[in-house]
């Protein structure tokens, strides 16, 4: 939190060695053009976050998957197909119509944690509430919660709590609890997501040529998982595998709400 003069510093460059050459160059006759060199390969991991996916984003995912296939897959393109729950893959083939009946073979799975009724929770209502990151989000679910349960929660005392708090203690108790089991659920999901694509990632830093993954999701909390996150990308660098997050929300747009 203070401000250091940086005195050195050096840089890490994570390209990948180019591939020795072995041999010696042919021989071209005077005035003729030299082969041309063949194209690297280039391979392309096309992965579903189903594990946050609800089915909306999954078809529209789908739509978007099936038609990069149809527009832009070319020439010595290497494609795979795989899902962050890893129930349904397809190794990299060279095959576009194989890429694309796996792609729309793909089965949809809701894995979507789902924060309770009364009061709602959404993924970061439960992430700041558990992690002591935001007293107006604890008010205001207290608030709902007692709209809810007007008797307040259980071992509840009206007036004002030990710490010299307003708010009902009993219904802390049971908004955090819930926010906090709540959390616990989005942390695991968040993990293994990263997981999948940290496994994906050393699959594919042994193939010779370009290395892409495109990566449609709608999105996961890695609070307090900056250090996996850190991993992860470093992981990514060594390897020369370049990740393309696309939102699963930014490939549809909404109608304009009319107004009366």
């Amino acid at each position: 939190g203070k401000k250091r003069a940086v005195t050195a510093f050096s840089a890490e460059m994570f390209t990948p060695p180019a591939s020795k050459v072995t041999g010696t160059a042919p021989v071209v006759a005077e005035g003729a053009k030299a082969p041309a060199a063949p194209k690297a390969p280039r391979y392309v991991a096309i992965v579903f976050d189903d594990l946050g996916l609800d089915a909306g984003e999954f078809m529209r995912s789908k739509a978007a998957a099936l038609r990069f296939v149809k527009e832009g897959f070319a020439a010595n393109d290497h494609a795979g197909v795989f899902t962050t729950s890893q129930q349904q893959n397809l190794p990299f083939t060279t095959d576009a119509g194989k890429v694309a009946e796996a792609i729309a073979k793909i089965g949809f799975h809701q894995r979507q944690v789902v924060g309770g009724t009364c009061p709602h929770y959404t993924p970061y209502d439960a992430y700041v509430i558990a992690n002591n990151q935001d007293r107006d989000a604890l008010e205001v679910k207290v608030s709902e919660y007692l709209a809810c349960h007007p008797h307040g929660g259980e071992g509840s005392k009206r007036g004002r709590g030990s710490s010299g708090s307003s708010l009902d203690p009993g219904a802390v108790r049971e908004v955090t609890a819930e926010a906090s089991v709540l959390w616990e659920e989005i942390r695991t999901t968040s993990l293994n997501t990263m997981g999948s694509v940290n496994d994906l990632i050393d699959f594919m830093a042994k193939f010779d040529g370009k290395r892409v993954m495109l990566l449609a999701s709608a999105g996961f909390l890695t609070g307090t998982l900056e250090q996996d996150e850190d991993d992860l990308i470093t992981r990514a660098l060594h390897a020369g595998v370049t990740i393309n997050s696309i939102d699963a929300k930014g490939l549809y747009t909404q109608a304009p709400i009319e107004m009366t």
